[in-house]
């Protein structure tokens, strides 16, 4: 089971800062959306299924340089405050983000948020991230000729 807190404070946030991982993009990206909040990434940063038709992640991904994140509460409040319609529009886009391309339906908000409080997408990106640990130590095995 998820920690308590650590969920609620993702439910509670409006934004959440996604940085990146170990690969191309972070599980704390589909955590954040996960959660109903607009995530927040590095402009470097390759989001998933980047380049799709149809797939605007400008629309909902709030992308910021390295100097903008230093300023990082007067920028997301400039770019999108809370309760006003950028963010709102930002939360609809990433609501249909996540419901096409991270859940390969329509689900209804209740279905996602029950969920992620159960515990079905951490445990989702914990498996992930331990098969892709395993398959990394075997990999630097072999690359260094031991079994």
């Amino acid at each position: 089971m998820p920690n308590r807190t650590y969920v609620d404070t993702l439910r509670r946030s409006s934004f959440v800062f996604a940085p990146g991982g170990a690969g191309p993009y972070t599980f704390r990206l589909i955590e954040a959306m996960a959660a109903g909040a607009v995530p927040v990434v590095t402009a470097d940063m390759l989001l998933p299924f980047e380049g799709t038709v149809g797939l605007e992640w400008d629309t909902c991904a709030v992308r910021l340089s390295y100097a903008e994140l230093r300023e990082l509460r007067a920028t997301l409040l400039a770019i999108a405050p809370p309760g006003f319609t950028a963010f709102r529009n930002r939360l609809v886009a990433c609501r249909a983000i996540y419901e096409q391309f991270m859940l390969g339906g329509t689900p209804t908000f209740g279905q996602t948020a029950d969920a992620y409080r159960s515990g079905t997408s951490l445990a989702f990106w914990t498996e992930v991230r331990a098969r892709v640990g395993a398959a990394a130590v075997r990999a630097r095995r072999g690359a260094h000729g031991s079994s």
